[in-house]
């Protein structure tokens, strides 16, 4: 982010933790807060990164609100970023913390789904979004643009490639919607409110409005039934 002036973690050359964005540098600061109590986490649990260094800007220019909810009390600047470390000091960068799911109470970082569907092999591009639920909060839902080998995919097909692959409340209760192409920015990261203001534009259009969650359970691949959510059109049973 530019207001911390660069680059500001280095993985070495011989580090073989691809997923990491390496470790900080000499002089910079780390750490990982919880998101509701903001005490510092421990290795390996998701929280709030935030970043101190010589680099980071002082603040925002005749614009004290801004520079007051960029820091934290100890100077730290808020990046918005979800991540985690390890034992041996790598970060690693989840998601933004906007772009969490919530579902009861319990928070689901859209790129692990993500991350598991684009195994599929029917599946050339996805992207994972919450949905909103008057139950749950939000529950995840899956845009999903099918691979050219795979035009007949369906979405029962890609819940169930889902389902006991990943724990059961990361289930894609909110529905897989495909789409021709996933909404991206110049620089490759996916257009997430776009994707959210599809429910709208649909319910503008009558399409969706009339829809309602239907908990059928769907077996998972252990032969255990999980209730997941499923789009069906009101009056239906």
């Amino acid at each position: 982010m530019t207001e911390l002036g660069g680059l500001c973690t280095l993985a070495h050359y011989e580090c073989d933790k691809i997923e990491t964005v390496g470790a900080p540098l000499p002089g910079m600061l780390f750490k990982v807060v919880n998101w509701e109590t903001k005490q510092l986490c421990p290795p390996r649990t998701p929280g709030h990164l935030m970043v101190l260094g010589p680099q980071v800007m002082p603040a925002y220019y005749k614009n004290p609100k801004a520079t007051g909810e960029l820091f934290d009390p100890s100077g730290y600047v808020k990046t918005g970023d979800a991540a985690f470390y390890d034992e041996t000091g790598q970060v690693y960068v989840l998601d933004r913390i906007k772009d969490i799911i919530r579902y009861k109470g319990t928070l689901i970082c859209p790129s692990e789904v993500e991350l598991m569907l684009r195994a599929h092999p029917g599946i050339e591009d996805c992207a994972v979004v919450g949905r909103q639920d008057h139950v749950s909060g939000e529950v995840p839902a899956a845009f999903v643009v099918k691979a050219s080998t795979h035009p007949l995919l369906s979405s029962a097909e890609v819940r169930q490639y889902v389902s006991g692959k990943i724990a059961s409340f990361k289930e894609l209760r909110g529905g897989v919607f495909f789409i021709s192409e996933i909404p991206r920015t110049i620089c490759g990261k996916v257009v997430r409110r776009q994707l959210r203001q599809f429910w709208d534009r649909e319910r503008a259009n009558s399409k969706v409005a009339n829809e309602r969650i239907d908990k059928t359970p769907v077996k998972r691949a252990n032969g255990s039934a999980t209730p997941t959510k499923r789009m069906n059109k009101a009056g239906k049973k």
